[in-house]
């Protein structure tokens, strides 16, 4: 393991690596004061941008060798970035904008604008292609809470808004397949406050489920190669022909966060505790963490050999990417 410190002299925290072939280097990356990183995403390993919420810092670039940031300063605080080459990426922030960069600069796109609201939080961007992108967030009404959400969609010339909710519902994630749009969202000001699945698919926004908080300690959606996955607690969820479907994988105990992959047999298992990998028949660990001060964030970067996962030390007030190369590949179960 090689571990360097990136705009920061603080010591990144010691890993304790499982069985797993790779090799690991963890990069802090600082954005004081009070700076945390909400997502990242790369066109390949030797092109990878982060995106951080607030701080002196909100930019970063990684080049393969090193991290740096952007020297332009662009906007304030940003919760999403997403695209499909290294001249395509898409980046959104907390004040409604979103910026596009056309592999020399970034520059604004498209504002989204509602009378009687503010504050647009493009909470997360997620596309099939250039012609086909959604951004999900939420908006505040001037009067105060309750928070609505709000659904836009990109068909290559224009943003167009397809859902502004009336009932205070915040989308948190968007997923999407040649259909439609899929949703993961919590709905606090409910009581009790629920966790929420809903698609949007034939101009039409349909909840798929919603379950009490207090009934479940986790939940949260992502795709696997062509496939939407649900998390519920400590289990994991496929969701066809109307029924979530309960998928049957050996998991660690600690399971029940969030999952990566690049498809159902190689997936990365986010622990309480660390990061772990199913190959189809079992999981094993990666790396362990000390959980009660770190925690690995809900975005991530997959490879063919290598991934980037941000690591968030909240005592520190610090942001760690451990970044892993895969040294042999093992064979598909």
């Amino acid at each position: 393991m090689a571990a360097c410190g990136i705009l920061s002299s603080d010591d990144p925290p010691e890993l304790e690596p499982g069985p797993r072939n790779y090799e690991w280097t963890v990069d802090t990356l600082h954005s004081s004061p009070g700076g945390f990183i909400f997502d990242i995403w790369g066109s390949s390993p030797d092109d990878v941008w982060a995106v951080a919420n607030t701080g002196i810092n909100n930019l970063w670039h990684f080049n393969g060798e090193e991290w740096s940031v952007w020297p332009e300063r662009v906007g304030s605080s940003f919760y999403s970035i997403y695209g499909f080459a290294q001249d395509d990426v898409w980046m959104g922030g907390n004040d409604g904008k979103l910026y596009h960069f056309d592999g020399n600069e970034w520059t604004l796109s498209f504002r989204y604008d509602v009378e009687g609201m503010r504050g647009a939080n493009m909470r997360s961007i997620w596309g099939n292609s250039p012609d086909d992108i959604y951004v999900a967030g939420n908006i505040q009404p001037d009067s105060g809470p309750p928070w609505e959400s709000f659904l836009l969609h990109f068909d290559g010339n224009r943003w167009n808004e397809l859902v502004l909710t009336n009932y205070g519902m915040l989308f948190q994630r968007v997923r999407s397949t040649e259909s439609g749009a899929f949703l993961e969202a919590y709905d606090r000001d409910h009581s009790p406050s629920l966790f929420q699945f809903y698609r949007y698919e034939s101009n039409r926004l349909e909840k798929l489920f919603s379950v009490p908080t207090s009934e479940i300690d986790w939940f949260s959606l992502n795709k696997v190669g062509n496939e939407m996955f649900y998390v519920l607690g400590d289990a994991l969820y496929t969701y066809s022909y109307n029924r979530f479907i309960k998928e049957v994988i050996s998991t660690p105990p600690n399971f029940g966060f969030q999952i990566y992959g690049r498809h159902k047999k190689d997936m990365f298992l986010r622990m309480s505790d660390g990061l772990a990998h199913y190959n189809g028949v079992n999981a094993e660990y990666l790396f362990n963490l000390d959980h009660s001060r770190l925690s690995i964030s809900n975005n991530a970067v997959i490879f063919e050999n290598k991934i980037f996962f941000i690591v968030r030390d909240y005592d520190q007030g610090s942001n760690y990417i451990y970044h892993g190369s895969l040294t042999e590949q093992e064979e598909e179960p």
